[in-house]
């Protein structure tokens, strides 16, 4: 390409010029080389020299005798041929090359990426390692950037020629909705958002979002008396989408509040009104994570915070409600207040020759929560047999964890829900199921810890106030003397240990030790009769080993929040840096929940906030340890050793030096200090060899001093090359 001779030494202006002059190796890919090439006519060829000239004296102000050595991808073998190229980078002529720079292949100094694709840990003086060499471009020449494919593979091509599209263009296409067809909606249902039968694909869902199918022609047409189960669950699906690409989700409903209350309503009977499948019933409960979660909205509130208010209390046992209303002195005159409601509503009807109205136990705002950890138990319990695992279920209940999470995290919906997921003992189950302990459970075991730390957390349900160190122990030692007074007077096996002290008391190696003496009839006794922490009608009250995990867990220490995050370290460990489900990848999709703290504007306390905070920002500087790390990993290619056992690094990485075997000894473990279990500190020390590191890269490590960060790496399971990525 013949650039003009006045715009071609213009071109690397700017910082971009800049950047590509720290290096040495790079002046030899000047304009003036270039130039050089062309015919005497078009490109003048004393202007080249003092082009150049302007361009170092602008880059390098402070002359040095001696320019710096060049840093290569890999331990310079001979150092002579460095001095020859700072010599031709400061030479008129450039395309005579020197007799050092003839023994190095050419595209050498092509090979370096541009300064704004290089990683932002990586020096402009390093040259780009494992890349492949590309042709040098002049600079009047714009670079062909391949840009990635929008929207999950979608083109515009495609989308135009999709059969979605020519029947959105039939029926819902322009401003004015057109006109309803009850088959058009089952067939895109059964056809595209999988039927029931299986998950959607997320394309075919993409294309009808493209297409406004929810704000053209399923909200416009939606009557909450008339719209059928497909019709509601077509709404419910398209809802989900939108959350699950980052859009605003809830704003074609704010026109009509009234009608989305409608729609609310029949979203909760649907499950009554058609027999739903596990993929509809996880689009269901996902619809529920994203409505619990959007508090903010006025018309989701108003919709969603009456399922989750005293009427949930109809179900409780009659022992566990007399509890919860003994410890809540005013929720007890609110009771008093909807029983003698409900009690007038029957007696007028009863006057006026009406059916009377459903019981409070029975109507959908007492019934719905109840259903839905009965189905979690029912399908949790299936979802993985002998070897084979049911993936639809799986995703289930992993979003019925994240749901509970999400209820549990904040006061309006925690104060009532608590104490019914608390009775049907839902994190006990959760935790014996044998998804839990499975491989494929990895994320379901994840989140159920999460639920865990929100079921415990240290506030007053029902007040909202954060409970202090101090309030937690003195409730916990309550709880404690109760349960010795109760042995004490009713159970002779448990006599001694009604008269040991609190602290051995709450400790689980204790509580299994003398709980595990009682028979299944003295457990079922003590847990749902005397202590009131079972329902009696509940079926797994027949498991003893339930039985006593439930009583184990009501009755040992919690360890305190404030020393959880105390002893949580600073830097990750390999279990966390390769967690895709803690640490996800650029590519997550949002097909799937994380065992992430959701930052929504509702929080239970301040220390709440500040965790979530903290918790996220850890990751976020995790992810991008990981991302150092395995470039690192990458560039150094460990491979396994002629023996088979031992590891060796092929490659070469500036940030980076080999630790050879022996070079690594532990001289001091201090002990722990009081209240602690970990050492209060570890020392130890490292020899590493630098012979082989020049200019910068040297430097750097040279300059390494106390409270710098250095991770020590150990290579496992290193391939042998022969793998198409080298192992």
């Amino acid at each position: 390409t013949k650039a003009p001779p006045a715009k071609a030494p213009e071109a690397p202006a700017g910082p971009e010029a800049k950047t590509k002059s720290k290096s040495p190796a790079k002046a030899t890919k000047a304009p003036p080389a270039k130039a050089a090439k062309s015919p005497p006519a078009k490109s003048p060829p004393a202007k080249a020299p003092a082009r150049a000239k302007r361009g170092a004296a602008a880059i390098e102000p402070e002359p040095e005798p001696e320019p710096e050595p060049m840093e290569t991808d890999a331990p310079v073998e001979s150092p002579k041929a460095e001095p020859a190229k700072g010599k031709s980078a400061k030479a008129p002529k450039a395309p005579k090359a020197t007799p050092a720079e003839a023994e190095q292949p050419k595209p050498a100094s092509q090979t370096r990426s541009p300064p704004a694709k290089r990683r932002k840990a990586e020096t402009p003086t390093a040259a780009a390692e494992t890349k492949p060499t590309k042709p040098a471009e002049t600079p009047s020449e714009p670079k062909a950037v391949a840009k990635p494919t929008n929207r999950g593979g979608l083109t515009l091509a495609s989308i135009e020629s999709d059969s979605l599209t020519k029947l959105a263009a039939k029926h819902w296409r322009g401003d004015v909705a057109g006109a309803w067809d009850e088959k058009v909606v089952e067939k895109i249902y059964a056809d595209e958002l999988g039927g029931g039968s299986r998950s959607p694909n997320l394309q075919r869902v993409q294309l009808l979002e493209i297409s406004q199918y929810l704000e053209k022609y399923l909200w416009p047409h939606f009557d909450a008396d008339k719209a059928s189960a497909t019709h509601v669950m077509s709404v419910v699906m398209m809802v989900n989408e939108k959350f699950r690409e980052g859009v605003s989700a809830w704003t074609p409903f704010r026109d009509a509040p009234e009608k989305f209350a409608g729609f609310f309503k029949r979203v909760m009977r649907v499950k009554s009104e058609k027999r739903l499948s596990l993929p509809e019933k996880t689009a269901h409960l996902v619809f529920l994570v994203r409505a619990f979660s959007s508090l903010e909205e006025e018309m989701v509130r108003a919709a969603a915070l009456p399922l989750v208010s005293l009427p949930l209390w109809s179900n409780l046992s009659k022992g566990r409600l007399l509890v919860e209303l003994r410890n809540n002195a005013q929720l007890e005159k609110h009771w008093r207040y909807l029983q003698k409601k409900v009690a007038k509503a029957a007696k007028r009807a009863a006057q006026d020759n009406q059916p009377p109205p459903a019981a409070l136990a029975s109507t959908p705002e007492a019934t719905w929560l109840p259903e839905l950890v009965d189905d979690f138990f029912t399908v949790c319990e299936g979802a993985v047999v002998g070897d084979k695992i049911d993936r639809d279920a799986v995703r289930f209940c992993e979003r019925f964890i994240e749901f509970t999470i999400d209820v549990l995290s904040q006061l309006p919906t925690r104060r009532f829900a608590r104490a019914v997921l608390d009775e049907r003992q839902v994190l006990v189950k959760a935790r014996m199921m044998p998804l839990f302990s499975h491989a494929a459970g990895k994320l379901y075991s994840q989140l159920v810890d999460l639920f865990k730390f929100y079921h415990s957390f240290e506030i007053d349900d029902h007040a909202g106030t954060a409970l202090s160190d101090e309030d937690v122990e003195s409730k916990h030692y309550d709880r404690l003397m109760m349960l010795q007074r109760l042995c004490f007077k009713h159970i002779e096996k448990l006599r001694e240990f009604s008269l040991m002290h609190c602290g051995a008391v709450g400790k689980r190696e204790t509580l299994v030790s003398y709980l595990s003496k009682l028979d299944e009839t003295e457990l079922r006794r003590l847990a749902t009769d005397q202590l009131r922490v079972v329902d009696p009608s509940d079926p797994w009250v027949s498991k003893p080993e339930f039985l006593l995990e439930t009583l184990v867990s009501s009755f040992e220490k919690r360890t305190s929040q404030r020393r959880a995050v105390n002893a949580m370290p600073l830097y990750p460990n390999e279990d966390v840096l390769w967690d895709e489900n803690v640490v996800p990848s650029v590519d997550y999709t949002g097909e799937t929940c994380l065992a992430l703290p959701k930052l929504n504007l509702q929080f239970l306390t301040f220390h709440d906030y500040l965790l979530r905070n903290f918790n996220l920002f850890r990751l976020e500087a995790t992810y991008e340890i990981r991302e150092d790390i395995a470039d690192v990993l990458k560039r150094m290619a460990p491979r396994r050793g002629e023996d088979g056992a031992s590891v060796r690094f092929t490659g070469w990485s500036r940030m980076a030096v080999p630790v050879e075997p022996g070079a690594l000894a532990v001289t001091e473990v201090k002990a722990a200090r009081v209240g602690e279990n970990k050492p209060a500190s570890v020392r130890c020390e490292v020899r590493v060899n630098l012979g082989a590191l020049r200019g910068p890269a040297r430097e750097e490590w040279d300059e390494l001093k106390q409270h710098d960060v250095v991770f020590l790496l150990r290579a496992e399971g290193a391939g042998d090359g022969a793998g198409a990525d080298g192992g």
